[in-house]
């Protein structure tokens, strides 16, 4: 039923958060709201404010805690660079941050895993470097990017929205 239930939607979930984006921003630019726009209700992810704060009261704590964040990998996902950014328990505490060991995912999964980390580093290539060649890789790498004309496609929504 959900599955039907997006499908049937004129937009996807990212296009409808694109947009919110771009209205908030506008609110955001034009200097005279000082309280917190009711669309951005709308947007979604209200709960990452408390999760924010219980990391930072972590780093404070000499005790520690365990939470689930974005990290370098520092050899915790063997088959991938030791700076690729991962998401994973980790301990957290006034000494840092540290990955927590874990199994290693069947072949199929780390696959995919490897797959994105290659789609994630080329388009950081392609977004830094303004490169267009990056960014028409890292399009044809994404696991839900089903060919190289679709890539092709959104490579050129992206140029005609002036995103690179």
């Amino acid at each position: 039923i959900m599955l039907k239930e997006i499908k049937d939607k004129p937009k996807t979930r990212a296009q409808e958060v694109a947009a919110l984006e771009d209205e908030l921003l506008k609110i955001y630019d034009d200097g005279h709201s000082f309280e917190k726009p009711e669309l951005l209700k709308n947007r979604g992810g209200a709960w990452y404010s408390r999760v924010a704060t219980d990391v930072m009261k972590a780093l404070g704590s000499t005790a520690g805690e365990v939470h689930v964040v974005n990290t370098l990998n520092q050899g915790a996902i063997s088959f991938l660079s030791p700076s690729a950014s991962v998401e994973l328990s980790c301990r957290i505490s006034s000494s840092g941050v540290v990955p927590m060991p874990h199994d290693e995912p069947d072949g199929r999964i780390s696959a995919l895993i490897y797959q994105v980390k290659t789609y994630e580093h080329l388009g950081v290539k392609a977004a830094v470097g303004r490169d267009r060649d990056s960014m028409m890789m890292a399009l044809a790498n994404h696991p839900l990017v089903s060919s190289v004309s679709l890539a092709n496609k959104v490579a050129l929504e992206i140029i005609d929205r002036g995103l690179i």
